[in-house]
């Protein structure tokens, strides 16, 4: 009897298998099992138990199955741009670095209305795009009014999707390997006067949550999010300890980029932060600083104005 399946290495470095065809009675189906030829016995127990994962989850009665190469190329960057894609949980539990859902979210978004709307892109299979469909989708996009900074984005997004597949081995080429990103015109925010940073500090404010989110921005170079996720436990005999992260679609997180630090608190900032206290229903250690308004001693997307305002500080 024929066995379903044959391993085989593709460049001394990865095993492949390919799977019998029953009706065409050849071998016509060839997979990657993701398995690098490593060690003495280069891994092959491991590519053989992968085959055999890959055989119980496909059929191989009929016509060749797709590789990642035979997907369109929109709905394999629109999936690509998912929590559940095959990046998303590689990043997650081999790098240790997951992927945020506002990341997550953007890489969908661009692909949608920047990528998507190319009529050339429409039918164009993943092994077809060749680095002039790309030069041509970038002339269009400028055409249509797209700047140089959200070009270079949906750039990004498409280009991480198909090196993604290239890595893997499912495309034999990087259509990517020759494009440079359009040139932008930045301009530098530069940093605030002390003429600023006193109208800042003195400036009118409704209640103390506003002005405290200015001073904590201002004087003690908090994120946002570091503003929304900070806890009463995190002030401390005149210290702010600044281990949170408030993101509005991710919940409660670390530092950005592990930025964890101490910062001592002015002392113009102590009686703000007293006030607050006093006001607030629920001042225990886990308790949050900057309250949402509809859930006490929780955090939301719609939290206290005080977070408002700091978006709004240089508009």
């Amino acid at each position: 009897m024929r066995n379903p399946f044959s391993l085989y290495k593709k460049q001394h470095s990865v095993w492949y298998a390919r799977f019998w065809n029953k009706k065409a009675e050849k071998y016509t189906e060839y997979r990657s099992t993701g398995v690098k030829v490593s060690g003495k016995k280069g891994r092959q127990q491991e590519a053989w138990n992968r085959a055999m994962e890959i055989l119980a989850t496909a059929s191989f009665e009929g016509a060749k199955p797709r590789t990642a190469a035979d997907i369109l190329l929109l709905e394999y960057v629109a999936g690509f741009w998912t929590k559940d894609s095959d990046y998303a949980k590689d990043c997650a539990n081999t790098r240790k670095q997951p992927l945020s859902l506002k990341y997550i979210r953007g890489g969908a978004d661009d692909t949608r209305l920047h990528i998507a709307p190319y009529e050339p892109f429409q039918g164009l299979s993943l092994k077809e795009l060749t680095s002039g469909h790309i030069r041509a989708w970038m002339r269009w996009a400028a055409e249509t009014g797209r700047s140089a900074r959200r070009i270079n984005s949906a750039l990004s997004t498409m280009r991480i999707a198909v090196r993604y597949a290239v890595a893997n081995e499912e495309l034999d080429r990087d259509p990517f390997k020759n494009i440079d990103e359009m040139a932008e015109q930045t301009k530098e925010m530069g940093i605030l006067s002390q003429e600023e940073m006193g109208k800042l500090i003195h400036s009118p404010a409704k209640n103390p949550y506003d002005r405290a989110v200015v001073l904590l921005a201002v004087l003690c170079s908090l994120r946002r999010g570091e503003i929304r996720g900070l806890m009463w436990g995190d002030i401390e005999n005149g210290i702010i300890d600044i281990s949170h992260n408030f993101v509005c679609m991710d919940g409660l997180k670390g530092p950005k980029r592990g930025s964890y630090r101490k910062i001592p608190v002015p002392k113009v900032l102590e009686g703000i932060l007293g006030e607050i206290r006093r006001l607030a229903k629920n001042p225990a250690d886990g308790a949050y600083v900057f309250e949402s308004p509809e859930v006490r001693g929780n955090r939301s997307a719609k939290h206290s104005s005080a977070t408002h305002f700091l978006v709004n500080l240089r508009r």
